[in-house]
């Protein structure tokens, strides 16, 4: 049977969302959300290598499938194109971090820059804080709406 725990939040989109930490004894974690009483997503959780670095999503998430896909950071061409901008900045800003791909990508590129991370999102933010820790990430500091 199924072991986890539940999580409900985003009072504004009337979303429930569910995590289950194990199916049948096996490790892994799947994603299961609910809008307004209907189902809307199953995705399991996985990982994916990143030149040095790796990154953990959700299967079927739009930006972890477009990494999973090209095997490389999502809109890669996008933030080369700031990387001229960025090239003496001290802090670095993300609002919206998801999972973390920009913040990843900039930490490699910039690695005397603070970032800070923000993702309002519970389960997004879980990723993000594990793709941080997985990858060493000391010059980022990630936050959330439910911090003290």
């Amino acid at each position: 049977p199924y072991c986890g725990f539940a999580r409900e939040f985003n009072a504004m989109t009337g979303t429930k969302e569910i995590v289950f930490a194990s199916i049948k004894g096996i490790s892994e974690e799947v994603f299961i959300k609910y809008c307004n009483g209907k189902l809307v997503a199953v995705m399991r959780a996985a990982k994916e290598k990143i030149g040095n670095l790796s990154i953990e999503g959700y299967m079927g998430d739009c930006i972890f499938e477009a990494i999973r896909k090209n095997g490389d950071f999502y809109e890669k061409e996008v933030l080369e194109k700031w990387g001229a901008y960025l090239l003496n900045c001290k802090l670095i800003i993300d609002i919206g971090a998801h999972i973390g791909n920009d913040v990843l990508y900039w930490s490699e590129e910039l690695p005397e820059t603070d970032i800070y991370a923000y993702e309002p999102d519970a389960f997004m933010y879980d990723r993000l804080i594990n793709n941080i820790k997985r990858n060493g990430l000391e010059n980022v500091k990630a936050f959330n709406k439910d911090q003290k």
